[in-house]
């Protein structure tokens, strides 16, 4: 009988410190949004120390699909997360100092379809660790400290279509690695410090876009067994010599040391081909490519270019040509760009230019001849030579500032915006005509500046345009902000009213929480309401200083002193 009471004691003892071990997180069912859904969990300081098997989780609503969690660190992926919700869609791991996953952690996991796991700690992936996963579209290992990827990894998620491993330290990849995902379509490798690829390491997959930016590549003879790349990124490695395959629409291989393209398909379907900042002398390689739509040559020192370079693009619209140590446009060079809307000819070594070399370009919309050494253009024909024409950028030419004045009147009267798009900076004291350098006199020394990159793909809009963007856009978050702080209110005065003579049978903790987080909410509002009106205001006041100083013109008189004139009124 004593044996028995020391056994039922023992029992006892050790259920009750089970019990009191076990430690177990609620959902929170705030999505990032603010927004009260029964279907999101939010987890927060959820703790984890290399044992998740003393925790557990729970849900006040059955069944959440999409899980997050705030301000938690764990070593490892607690496996009772996938026992506990194993209809579970979505999961967001990101920052919480994961440094490992266990082999049999998604083996639960059956409905899992996008997996989160950047900026965390992990170092390597095992063989098989993703286990389980049988229907996962989207795995994201950014952000990590990544050395090793194994063979087997990713062997047993065949339906996986996205797979993010960019900013990691990978210095080589298995040549199997991506063999057991033949739905991947997305895969991002950039960043990390890659030296070689073995020519089959896609050669399962039918991928659609891949990045390899910022490696250390010095070859890349990568085969697409299935034609299917459609945007393949090379910007930043150490190539020196490349290929152009058959089908990608959008290629970038900038910001390399290549000195020669090879274009060995007679039918290549490339519309965007990015060569910029290489060691290129000559393009006329490029020259077969009839598909293309845009493209950048710009920071190569080509000095010349073939009559016949562009000869086939009948569909080219946008070219860069950016400091290329261009001394002359022939006539004939732009003979079949009759579609062409956007040209950069800026910092070349140009002394004069003949607008009519570009007669077929009617469409012409965005012109660029900035950092050049003109005196004059022939802007009397603009009008008629291009009806379309919205931007003339002549920043860094060697204008007279009589004669910018009336060029600048010119483009005014129509509508052809002059003010420099790039940030140049700016020498104040310098003779400038709306910004635009210019020579009071002969003996005028004009400030020295250096070329900066414009990105093809983009056209930055004028200062007074954006300006009012600005204005629209603080105005519709004040709006918004107005609304939801009225409803909050609405909320608020609804609780107290059903509240008063009701008697308080039970106490839920979810609900005080609600009440408190809605009210902590009202005060953010309420600031940023008062932050906005402030910040309004002062960017309206920029916004009219702005507008005045664009009125005015900066002579400098050779003994050193700055006046101020305003332009005559039909500026």
């Amino acid at each position: 009988m004593y044996h028995l009471r020391i056994s039922a004691i023992l029992v006892v003892i050790i259920y009750l410190t089970g019990v009191t071990e076990a430690v177990i997180y609620q959902c929170d069912h705030y999505n990032p949004d603010g927004e009260y859904t029964v279907r999101h969990c939010t987890l927060h300081g959820v703790t984890v120390v290399h044992d998740a098997a003393d925790i557990d989780f729970s849900s006040e609503y059955p069944r959440p699909y999409w899980f997050d969690f705030q301000h938690s660190q764990m070593d490892e992926i607690p496996r009772a997360l996938f026992t506990t919700f194993p209809e579970m869609q979505t999961i967001d791991f990101r920052e919480t100092g994961i440094e490992n996953i266990n082999k049999f952690t998604f083996e639960n996991a059956k409905q899992l379809r996008h997996l989160f796991l950047r900026l965390n700690k992990l170092t390597s992936l095992n063989n098989f660790i993703f286990k389980g996963c049988d229907r996962l579209e989207w795995l994201d290992l950014s952000h990590n400290q990544l050395q090793e990827v194994r063979n087997k990894t990713f062997h047993d998620i065949r339906t996986l279509t996205r797979l993010d491993l960019n900013h990691n330290r990978l210095t080589v990849l298995p040549e199997e690695v991506f063999w057991e995902l033949p739905e991947l379509a997305h895969l991002s490798l950039n960043d990390n410090q890659l030296v070689v690829l073995d020519r089959e390491t896609f050669f399962h997959s039918r991928i659609v876009s891949l990045n390899l930016n910022f490696n250390r590549l010095r070859e890349a003879h990568m085969v697409d067994r299935f034609q299917s790349w459609q945007r393949v990124h090379l910007r930043g490695n150490q190539l020196t010599s490349v290929e152009i395959p058959p089908v990608p629409v959008e290629i970038d291989v900038s910001h390399n040391n290549l000195t020669t393209i090879l274009v060995s398909y007679s039918n290549i379907l490339v519309e965007s081909l990015d060569l910029s900042h290489n060691l290129f002398a000559d393009i006329s390689n490029v020259s077969a490519l009839n598909f293309l739509h845009t493209l950048d040559v710009s920071f190569n020192a080509l000095q010349s270019l073939p009559l016949t370079t562009f000869l086939k693009m009948k569909q080219l619209a946008r070219l860069n040509l950016e400091a290329t140590n261009l001394t002359t446009l022939v006539h004939g060079l732009f003979s079949q760009q009759s579609n062409l809307t956007w040209l950069d000819v800026s910092f070349n070594r140009l002394q004069t230019i003949d607008l009519t070399v570009l007669t077929a370009a009617a469409k012409l919309e965005h012109l660029h001849i900035d950092g050049n050494n003109l005196t004059s253009v022939g802007y009397e024909r603009l009008p008629a030579m291009f009806p379309s024409l919205t931007y003339l950028g002549l920043f860094a030419n060697a204008w007279n500032c009589s004669y910018l004045v009336d060029l600048v009147h010119f483009c005014r009267q129509h509508s052809i915006n002059v003010a420099p798009q790039k940030s140049y900076g700016t020498t104040l004291d310098a003779s400038n005509v709306q910004g635009i350098y210019c020579k009071s006199s002969q003996s005028s020394v004009l400030p020295v500046v250096t070329p900066i990159e414009h990105p093809i793909d983009t056209a930055p809009p004028s200062a007074e345009l954006s300006i009012d963007r600005l204005l629209e856009m603080m105005q519709e978050m004040n709006k918004t902000t107005e609304q939801l702080v009225q409803e909050m209110m609405r909320a608020l005065h609804q609780r107290a009213t059903s509240a008063v003579g009701t008697p308080v049978v039970t106490a839920s903790c979810t609900a005080l929480h609600a009440y408190n987080y809605q009210v902590f909410i009202l005060l953010i509002l309420f600031a940023i309401l008062i932050l906005n009106v402030g910040f309004l205001l002062w960017v309206h006041h920029n916004a009219n200083v702005r507008r005045a100083v664009d009125r005015m013109i900066l002579f400098r008189r050779e003994q050193g002193a700055s006046i101020q004139t305003a332009l005559h009124e039909d500026l």
